[in-house]
């Protein structure tokens, strides 16, 4: 008699994920918009979760302030193997967890950008 056996195989982000699912994420955006532009869409994103999940999280429960990068900002994410250019566009959430998968789905498909999972 054979006996077969099924084999698990997964591939993890980074040890982090081993250990909990909470994480931050940071976005570095290389677009043409304005940061004003880039503000109102996400705007528009976290509007559109509210009508139809019927939630009423604020864009400040979402996201941090977005801002243009500066050389200090290389520094501070250096440890987490991040790209940031000069004048990029920069999105972090405001906590863990805190932005949905829908509007994060979104975001990397409607802008060209780079998303990094702090842990």
């Amino acid at each position: 008699m054979i006996t077969m056996k099924t084999m698990l195989v997964f591939c993890p982000h980074s040890f982090v994920d081993l250990i909990t699912n909470s994480s931050s994420e940071l976005f570095v955006c290389n677009s043409d918009k304005t940061l004003e532009a880039f503000r109102e869409f996400l705007t528009k994103l976290v509007e559109m979760h509210q009508e139809l999940s019927g939630e009423s999280t604020a864009f400040e429960d979402m996201f941090q302030e977005p801002w243009i990068a500066d050389k200090n900002d290389y520094r501070d994410y250096e440890g987490y193997g991040v790209m940031i250019n000069k004048g990029d566009i920069l999105l972090r959430s405001a906590d863990d967890n805190s932005i949905p998968w829908a509007i994060v789905g979104l975001i990397e498909s409607y802008i060209p950008c780079q998303r990094y999972h702090l842990g």
